[in-house]
């Protein structure tokens, strides 16, 4: 009996034990999932924290109305801002609309620190910005944000980096100019769009004889030089610029020299309007859209416009004669990165202002972003599928990209005024207007251009 008592008050002693045990365990547990819950909560709070946290962006454009004349980009603040409430970017044009007005603006802020968190800017200017120690460096946001930035275009980023791996920004839209062609003109006198130069000086010819204005072109607003510049490239002037820049080569040399000729003898023949002095950039644009002229030299920001026209659908693109006697190769296009976005070295103190910058760069160059710039007709940074454009809707924009895409073609390393300090772009358009206008021979343009280098190269 005693043997038994004693076995029993052993299971009891035993199973005490195991429920002590086992109420231990359950209350760790139980502690570790409450301190376990307790972090997730407080993270929970502090991103919470985060998420409602306002953040205001300020981003400045070039032009003076940006909602109608750079849609994509309004479009995509506008379409981010919905999707991330507390974000504000407060996007504004520069008064006038001057491109003059705003380098000379940001320049100044830029002394000052005032600068915007986000702006457009000159690829020349911004390198000399980049240079002073002004602005962020993009290659840590293309390191860590491959999903997006492997998906760029050959040469949209390179052109943004110095040599030492700065990347100065990124190009706000791809660019694209050339020559716009009037078809129907074109069948109407029974001539086929040039391919060379000598094709294009029959063409010439025949208009001429015809009183039509061949290419609508006017120097009242300097810029519109592009096609001339794409000549330049088609005579070596990207192999030979780090050698004008650094005072070993002249502007004024055999190629170019060669070039400005041509120019000179489009002129004589009678390829440009009699008013051209007179004409501003919207005045050439109207004689293109009055059926008056058969090309006009421009870029893509034209494309939407001219989808309204009558003859919208008998509207091609020429990237511009070739030559027999250029410099390498002559199957080059200015399917090239535009001006680049470049952020405020100032962004980088503020956590949240540079997560917030992070966040809207991958939204504006993410196929969503890049889908406003398609709706606006403005050429994408990355590759985009030619079969998406509607080209019975949008025949223009499936005109560029044709021709952006024509194989063999390659594009040029970029635009010249779009890689060059603004000094060197405005005697280089001076120099070009002044050959088409008849104030300077082919020569006195190109000294005009190496007086005008001495300030930078001395």
């Amino acid at each position: 009996m005693k043997k038994i008592m004693i076995l029993a008050l052993i299971v009891a002693f035993m199973v005490s034990m195991l429920f002590i045990g086992t109420s231990c365990k359950e209350e760790a547990v139980t502690t570790e999932t409450t301190a376990a819950e307790t972090t997730a909560a407080e993270t929970t709070a502090a991103e919470t924290t985060v998420a409602q946290e306002k953040v205001t962006l300020t981003f400045r454009m070039h032009v003076g109305d940006v909602e109608s004349q750079e849609p994509s980009v309004w479009g995509a603040v506008e379409e981010f801002m919905k999707q991330n409430p507390n974000i504000i970017i407060d996007l504004s044009g520069t008064p006038g609309g001057m491109v003059t007005d705003h380098l000379r603006t940001l320049k100044m802020a830029a002394t000052s620190g005032t600068l915007p968190d986000i702006f457009w800017m000159l690829n020349g200017v911004a390198r000399e910005m980049a240079q002073a120690g002004y602005t962020l460096d993009l290659s840590e946001f293309i390191e860590n944000n491959k999903d997006i930035t492997d998906e760029f275009l050959p040469g949209m980023i390179e052109n943004m980096m110095l040599d030492n791996g700065f990347v100065i920004g990124l190009p706000y839209t791809g660019f694209i100019s050339g020559f716009f062609v009037n078809r129907s003109l074109f069948d109407k006198y029974g001539v086929q769009i040039p391919e060379t130069y000598e094709d294009l000086k029959e063409v010439v010819t025949i208009f001429k004889q015809n009183d039509v204005v061949t290419i609508a072109q006017g120097s009242k607003d300097s810029f519109s030089t592009w096609v001339f510049q794409l000549m330049l490239c088609r005579y070596g002037f990207f192999e030979k610029l780090d050698s004008i820049l650094a005072g070993v080569e002249k502007y004024n040399n055999p190629d170019f020299l060669r070039c400005y000729q041509k120019i000179d003898e489009l002129s004589k023949l009678g390829a440009f309007p009699e008013n051209g002095t007179t004409m501003g950039y919207m005045d050439m644009v109207a004689m293109f859209k009055n059926g008056e002229s058969a090309m006009l030299n421009g870029a893509h920001a034209l494309a939407k416009d001219f989808e309204t026209l009558d003859f919208a659908k008998d509207i091609d693109f020429w990237w511009g004669p070739t030559f027999n006697d250029g410099v390498g190769n002559q199957q080059l296009t200015t399917f090239v990165p535009g001006p680049p976005l470049v952020i405020s070295v100032d962004v980088k103190k503020d956590q949240a202002k540079y997560d917030a910058v992070v966040k809207f760069l991958r939204f504006y160059y993410s196929n969503e972003g890049q889908e406003i710039m398609i709706a606006n007709e403005f050429p994408t940074v990355v590759a985009y599928d030619i079969n998406k454009i509607d080209k019975e809707k949008t025949p223009v924009l499936y005109k560029l990209y044709e021709a952006a895409y024509k194989p063999g073609w390659v594009p040029a390393k970029n635009q010249p005024d779009l890689a060059i300090p603004d000094i060197f772009v405005s005697a280089m358009n001076d120099s070009i207007h002044g050959v088409i206008n008849g104030i300077y021979t082919p020569e006195e343009a190109l000294n005009v251009v190496d007086e005008q280098l001495k300030e930078i190269i001395e």
